[in-house]
């Protein structure tokens, strides 16, 4: 149950009273020490202040456990997954401008790896490494259900692009006809004034993919 921030502040209330009937508490038993207050009253001190003791040490345990834990106050703890170490470059870096459709928070399923990308002016090719399309949902091995992703290095070190085909685990070469064509956006030139290439296959719901693989000019 969430704690309103209006509750978490009469706790804070109550832990300083507490602590200053703590300081009361030590007052008193200084002044028993220095001989203010008469022996045969002694039992009857520490009965009294035994309950305000126990009391104080079970707020000062829930106070620290509040502060360590923020799911405990019932705050939203973001768990992002941790990014595939089989990408060759940032998948976080990549920019989806072109293509109609956003990948970008796609997260990567294990043991379903591509490799060996390769360009040409007029289509890529890449390898299997693990797995297939059929991880990302995809109905058979020759069913291109999935999205095949290319973006480009630009001059000023930045990675752009975007969906520019479907493919399927038995399509292992695209052409860049669509690209040429200015697919939802895709300049024209955008092959031939690249400075390097990445390539990335995703669901075709954007929610998992391969992982990333490049190829200089």
């Amino acid at each position: 149950m969430k704690r309103s921030k209006e509750n978490k502040r009469f706790d804070l209330i109550e832990l300083v009273l507490a602590l200053v009937a703590l300081a009361a508490i030590v007052g008193a038993a200084m002044a028993t020490l220095s001989g203010c207050i008469i022996q045969s009253g002694e039992e009857e001190w520490r009965e009294l202040i035994a309950p305000h003791l126990a009391a104080l040490s079970n707020r000062l345990d829930q106070a620290s456990a509040t502060q360590e834990s923020p799911a405990a106050q019932g705050e939203a703890v973001e768990i992002k997954a941790p990014p595939s170490e089989t990408d060759a470059i940032s998948f976080e870096s990549m920019q989806w401008c072109y293509g109609g459709f956003n990948g970008a928070k796609a997260a990567p399923v294990d043991g379903c790896e591509i490799a060996d990308l390769k360009i040409s002016s007029s289509g890529m090719t890449y390898q299997w490494k693990g797995g297939g399309c059929e991880q990302l949902g995809a109905s058979s091995r020759s069913a291109a259900d999935c999205i095949a992703a290319l973006f480009v290095k630009s001059s000023d070190g930045q990675w752009r692009g975007g969906k520019f085909d479907w493919i399927s685990t038995s399509r292992t070469s695209r052409s860049f006809e669509n690209i040429k064509g200015e697919y939802h956006g895709w300049p024209s030139d955008s092959i031939e004034k690249a400075q390097g290439y990445a390539f990335v296959i995703t669901s075709r719901d954007g929610k998992r993919r391969t992982n990333v693989i490049v190829s200089s000019k």
